[in-house]
Order: structure tokens, then sequence, then C-alpha cells
């Protein structure tokens, strides 16, 4: 098996190889569908096909592909943008990155800023940055820290927990000696959202029209417009729930 690899500026034509390891570290262009073990672009870079990959994709330049990818993992540093669908057992994005087909994976962790279709997670959802999910996100557990606005259609899970990033202390010293503390509040973001189901939910800063579930715990700064439980409903005296209907 042999390497294909862009040190500088260049374009390469994938053909019908299985590569070992590809690299683009400058500026490159690969045309055709790629077929490797490992895939990194630490500069700028496109692939001009689908991508099947055995073990890891890698972006921590800017990289753009125009196909279809499967992976058994992408992470993603830089910015990144995926023109079809992604399938892959594990993705973290900690840039910028936009997705214009759907996510089915095992687990997902978003801590930059993402625009997607739908995302399917089989496992774990986890996200800590600016997302804007325009369809579905599903997954068995979701866990959203509001550091930024979220916008996310739907959610469908087993187990949802929303949570604006929590206010930190920050202690200036000299010598061990505390000069001054400065509280600072890193988390100002909501959760907007049309439907959200699930069998234990928790939100907070959340506004939604409808929220369905088991037992559901409306937590500070909410705004929703209708909440349907089966077993239990708790709302925070600063939160407001329109219309509660137990089923």
């Amino acid at each position: 098996m042999s390497d294909l690899r862009i040190s500088g500026s260049g374009t390469l034509n994938a053909g019908n190889e299985y590569y070992e390891y590809v690299g683009i570290s400058g500026s490159g262009v690969i045309n055709g569908d790629l077929l490797c073990r490992e895939l990194k672009i630490s500069g700028s870079g496109k692939i001009n096909g689908n991508i099947t990959c055995d073990e890891e994709i890698s972006i921590s330049g800017s990289g753009k592909v125009m196909g279809e990818v499967r992976a058994a993992r992408i992470y993603t540093a830089g910015s990144s943008g995926f023109e079809k669908n992604i399938k892959c057992d594990e993705f973290k994005i900690a840039g910028s990155s936009k997705i214009a087909g759907d996510i089915d994976c095992k687990k997902i962790k978003i801590s930059g800023s993402a625009s997607i279709s739908n995302i399917s997670a089989e496992v774990e959802a986890d996200i800590r940055g600016a997302v804007n999910i325009s369809g579905l996100l599903n997954a068995e557990s979701v866990s959203v820290s509001l550091y930024n606005d979220c916008n996310i259609n739907e959610i469908g899970c087993t187990n949802l927990k929303v949570s604006r990033n929590q206010t930190n202390d920050v202690n200036v010293k000299i010598f061990n000696f505390t000069l001054f503390s400065v509280n600072k509040d890193k988390g100002r973001g909501k959760l907007h959202s049309k439907i959200i189901e699930g069998d234990n939910i928790y939100l907070e800063c959340t506004e939604a029209e409808t929220v369905r579930g088991a037992t559901v715990e409306i937590g500070p700064g909410c705004n929703i417009g209708r909440v349907e439980y089966t077993e239990s409903l708790i709302v925070d005296d600063g939160s407001q729930v329109t219309e509660k209907i137990k089923i």
C-alpha cells in the first residue's frame, strides 16, 4: 500500500487505489473517490469525491468534501465543509463546520459552531457550542451546555439535559495572595426548538413550542408553549409554561 501526499500546492487524482495514508499539508485538491486508512488535512484541502476511511479523518486547517463520507472517526478543529451525508462511529467538531447532509454516528461532540441538517447518534450527543440543526437531533442521551444560542428544530431522545454554562469566579493572585476576584458569566445562550420529546427531560434557558416526556423538569429561564407528560412535571418559578397536560 502506498501513500498520497500534497505538501505544497497541487492537484492529484485518487485513482482506483487503497492508500495507507493521505495527507494535505499545503493547498491541495484530490479528484475522485478516495479509499484510505487515514486522512489528514492540516492546510487547505478539497476532496472532489466520496471518502471511505477505515480509521481516522482529521482536519485542522480548512477542508471541504464534496461527496459522501464513511469513517471510523472524524475530528475537525479548523474550518470544514461536507456537502453530503456522513456515517461514522465518532465525530468531534472543535472548529467551525457546515454539513449539508445528515450525520449517522454512535457519538458526536460539538464544542465549536456547526450547521447540520439532521443528526442520528446511537449513543450520545454532547453539544457545547453554537449549533444550528434544521431537522432532527435524535440520540439515546443528549446534553446541551449553553455557551451561545442553539437552534435545534426537533429533539428526540431518552435522556435530555439542557443547562446554561455555570458562572465562574476568576481569581487574580500574586504569590498565592488574591488581589481581586472577577465574576465571569460565560453562558448567555438559549436553546430554541419547536418540538422536544424524551423520557427524562431537564431544561434551562429554553424556548420551545411543545415538550413531551415522562418526567419533565422545567428549570430557570424557560418559555414553553405546551408540556405533555405522563409521570411528573416540575416548573421553576422563573419559567413560563402556557399549557400543561398530563396524559
